[in-house]
């Protein structure tokens, strides 16, 4: 779904300030402050520290399971953070006053910004619903890493890693093609301002079909994407972390060395991840909740506040959650941390030689 709608599926193309009236202005300008102060310089960062976590990886050896898993983590965090220029030329171009919603350009400027930004819409969502699979992926790499230590190496295989997130990007292609259908161009006339806006409208199928595909949204879709990967990646987490001071405190009986191995710095590393997804994803599915719950989003004068200012926020901190990890990469592997620095080093050395 485009990023102005929300996950239940807000005609947001098509609201304005005009339409929600003058008390939303407050809410419009704080969703402004958000896509255009606080978001871009964050999925900045966020695009470019995932590019050194794919590089990091690379250099560490994706002969590793867990290095692949992390690997395709990063892609899809690099999908959903690159959304930012599409949104704000809808939102917020410096054509468009008042917050219009649109492309106020001639037809052919108009369907080629659309264009675009269904394409980085589509992208976007693709590593939306993959990342949070993710998040599932690992904790089950880690408990089998945790429970089967020995028999690890043969059930946690690089070609099976392969194959695991790949089927992952493959499982979710389908929905969000389907849902890259539920819209059209719609290029008219803006009597208020004389001329013709392009904007994003959802189809005829869609209003046909809005109980079925909405319902199918919140309760399969953010079920899969949201509830279920967030009861199993808590409980996951919380065994694997039991498990692994179970064993510290044996190996401890055993041996007098308390010296952390390069396992323990991975599955820290993993375990941070997951507690960035679940802190996140918690809250983002209790705004689902409410808005499901209180707003028709059929009516703009009930769903305005919902559409002006909860979903950028939601917004905000899908891009914090796909900004965070590779902070977590220099602070919890030193490993990483080690090679992140030969990166920036070598870099350095190459530019001062050019």
């Amino acid at each position: 779904m485009f990023d102005n709608v929300s996950t239940t599926n807000t005609v947001a193309g098509q609201i304005t300030p005009f339409d929600l009236g003058i008390s939303y202005w407050r809410e419009f300008l704080a969703a402004f402050y958000i896509y255009c102060v606080v978001i871009p310089p964050l999925s900045v960062f966020g695009f470019v520290g995932n590019i050194f976590c794919c590089k990091i990886l690379v250099r560490s050896g994706l002969g590793q399971p867990s290095n692949i898993i992390l690997f395709a983590l990063a892609i899809a965090d690099i999908c959903t953070v690159q959304i930012n220029v599409a949104r704000i030329l809808y939102t917020y171009a410096p054509s468009v006053q008042n917050n219009l919603y649109g492309w106020m350009t001639d037809y052919n400027t108009a369907m080629c910004a659309y264009l675009y930004l269904v394409a980085v819409t589509f992208i976007h969502n693709v590593g939306g619903y993959t990342s949070a699979s993710f998040s599932v992926v690992i904790t089950i790499e880690r408990l089998i890493a945790v429970f089967l230590p020995l028999r690890f190496a043969s059930i946690v295989s690089p070609v099976r890693a392969w194959l695991v997130v790949s089927a992952v990007y493959l499982f979710w292609m389908p929905w969000c093609l389907f849902t890259a259908t539920l819209y059209r161009f719609n290029y008219a006339m803006v009597p208020f301002y004389n001329t013709s806006v392009g904007r994003v409208a959802y189809t005829d199928f869609f209003y046909a079909n809005f109980d079925i595909i909405t319902n199918f949204n919140f309760n399969i879709i953010n079920t899969l994407s949201t509830a279920v990967p967030l009861v199993f990646v808590t409980v996951g987490c919380i065994i694997v972390s039991v498990m692994i001071k179970v064993n510290l405190r044996k190996r401890q009986k055993m041996t007098s060395s308390t010296k952390k191995t390069s396992s323990t710095h991975t599955t820290a590393t993993l375990l941070a991840i997951c507690f960035m997804f679940v802190i996140s994803h918690s809250i983002l599915y209790l705004c689902d909740l409410i808005s499901n719950s209180l707003f028709d989003f059929r009516d703009k004068s009930s769903s305005g506040f919902f559409i002006v200012l909860v979903i950028p926020l939601q917004n905000l901190l899908k891009t914090i959650n796909s900004s965070s990890n590779f902070i977590i990469y220099i602070i919890m592997n030193p490993k990483f941390r080690k090679i992140f620095i030969e990166i920036i080093t070598r870099d350095t050395f190459k530019r001062k030689l050019i």
